[in-house]
């Protein structure tokens, strides 16, 4: 990552890339009962983008952008031996993911503080990794695409001292396949 600051620090700026890389080997019965070897390579490149403003000393504003990948998990890939079966083929999930939000926080004379933040987000996936059920046992496997379009909001305290806190987060998410 890259980070650079403007106007005494007021704006910030941060570019990232990030690699994924992932080997996978299972062995699989073919349907003439003969065993196969499935090796697996996959080797993705992402990369984002964030913009914080301070508006004012205690409030900014937070922008940004990434391109990533999610990668299948052992179970994903193999099962967990029970209920789900394997799925040696599973595509790597992709999204396009957008974040906008603005912060708060104040700090008082005995390091008391209160915090606050709303945000919304947009994440918009292909070959998004989903647990699908056959009636009898569940698989993971890919579906074409998905979009969820969310909002979130917080607050919070810390006591004399930051010895002690409370917070409350609430979050609302519309996602579509």
């Amino acid at each position: 990552e890259y980070e650079t600051e403007l106007f005494a620090g007021r704006v910030s700026n941060i570019v990232l890339g990030k690699a994924y890389a992932q080997a996978t080997h299972s062995t699989e019965r073919a349907p003439n009962g003969r065993l196969r070897e499935l090796d697996e390579r996959v080797l993705r490149f992402g990369g984002g983008n964030g913009l914080r403003i301070s508006l004012l000393e205690e409030v900014y504003l937070n922008a940004s952008y990434e391109y990533a990948t999610r990668l299948p998990t052992a179970e994903e890939t193999f099962g967990d031996g029970a209920l789900i079966v394997e799925n040696p083929r599973l595509e790597s999930e992709r999204s396009h993911n957008l974040n906008l939000g603005v912060f708060g926080e104040h700090s008082g004379a005995r390091a008391e503080g209160v915090r606050a933040s709303v945000e919304v987000f947009a994440r918009f996936a292909s070959d998004l990794l989903s647990l699908l059920s056959s009636g009898t046992y569940y698989r993971y496997d890919n579906v074409l695409a998905a979009r969820v379009l969310g909002t979130s909001a917080s607050v919070g305290y810390s006591g004399r001292g930051q010895l002690w806190g409370v917070e409350a987060r609430g979050a609302y998410q519309d996602t579509r396949n």
